[in-house]
């Protein structure tokens, strides 16, 4: 009887944790909403973790979001307290791409070149599996940048949720359409 008791109170303790959950999520998307329209932004993507290849930008391994405004994309950190950390002129974009793992590992980058001059070659990364890389190539006056942002898949997707994939297409295509409707 009271190993009863002690798992119905169990279950009434779980049953209040997940809707305290679903409410913060709910306040969280409004509160989303009420900055969108404040900035004037029709719609904000998640781009994963931003990674490199962009002058503004600072900080690396970052969760970020994209959004567009006068003809120019943001790279902000927040979704609802938007901190924008770098932009890209949708014009200056010549080229979208959408790789995975395991042909981004075959770039060798400058920094692992530098660090580990000839022995990048063989320097082992650890790999990671399931993720897929945006890269957008555009111009910063007459340099070339290469801006890559990381999408990784969790090990379970969770029903209705999109997969790291789609959310990576669906943001290159929607930078393809602003840029190219310039």
């Amino acid at each position: 009887m009271v190993f009863l008791l002690i798992v119905i109170v169990f279950m009434v303790l779980i049953s209040i944790g997940m809707q305290a959950k679903k409410q913060e999520k709910a306040n969280l998307s409004l509160e989303e909403e009420r900055r969108k329209k404040e900035l004037e932004i029709d719609q904000i993507f998640d781009a994963g973790k931003y990674l490199t290849g962009h002058s503004q930008i600072t900080t690396s391994n970052v969760k970020v979001y994209v959004y567009s405004k006068n003809d120019i994309l943001y790279i902000a950190e927040n979704s609802v307290n938007i901190k924008e950390l770098g932009s890209i002129p949708l014009k200056e974009i010549t080229n979208v791409t959408l790789e995975d793992a395991s042909t981004i590992e075959k770039r060798v980058t400058a920094t692992r070149l530098l660090t580990l001059g000839v022995f990048a070659f063989a320097a082992q990364k650890n790999e990671k599996h399931k993720l897929f890389y945006l890269v957008i190539s555009w111009k910063e006056g007459k340099f070339d940048q290469d801006t890559i942002f990381e999408f990784e898949e969790p090990q379970v997707v969770p029903k209705n949720q999109p997969t790291a994939l789609q959310n990576a297409n669906v943001l290159k295509s929607e930078i393809m359409k602003l840029s190219n409707a310039l």
